[in-house]
């Protein structure tokens, strides 16, 4: 009789683990299926900062929390097309930054640059442009 509650405990155990696998397998290959896009078709090796974003090319950013996809303008930056000279009449502010200022995660009007943007615009009541130069992993440890 001592035997039959052993074998009941260990066929339990064993079938809680067999159960317990096949869960870890299919946890496991759901998470394989939603890997991330990853930007690197708009990124490349840049000899100067390490990386940098391609200009003229479309990026899509996927993860499980966003789905975004945004343009490089022909200067390299996360932003609407620009151009290199300012006009006269507008005030010009260059926000550089890491991947918090690119904002790759959200749309062009989320970003931190285009609320600012908008929030000058209204306050000063004259044209202001903010460019957004911030690039994913940028910082002062990759200047020369």
């Amino acid at each position: 009789m001592a035997k039959k509650p052993f074998a009941l405990i260990l066929t339990s155990l064993l079938t809680s683990l067999l159960a317990l696998s096949v869960a870890e397998i299919a946890v496991r290959f759901d998470n394989h299926r939603k890997l991330p896009i990853e930007t690197r078709s708009c990124r490349r090796q840049s000899p100067r900062f390490h990386h940098e974003l391609i200009p003229g090319t479309t990026c899509r950013s996927r993860y499980r929390e966003w789905d975004t996809t945004f343009q490089v303008n022909d200067l390299g930056f996360r932003d609407r097309p620009i151009t290199a000279e300012k006009p006269p009449d507008e005030f010009r502010i260059l926000l550089l930054g890491d991947s918090f200022i690119e904002s790759e995660s959200v749309n062009l009007e989320e970003t931190a640059a285009e609320i600012a943007e908008a929030w000058l615009k209204k306050e000063w009541g004259q044209k202001v442009d903010i460019v957004n130069m911030g690039a994913m992993s940028y910082s002062p440890i990759i200047e020369r």
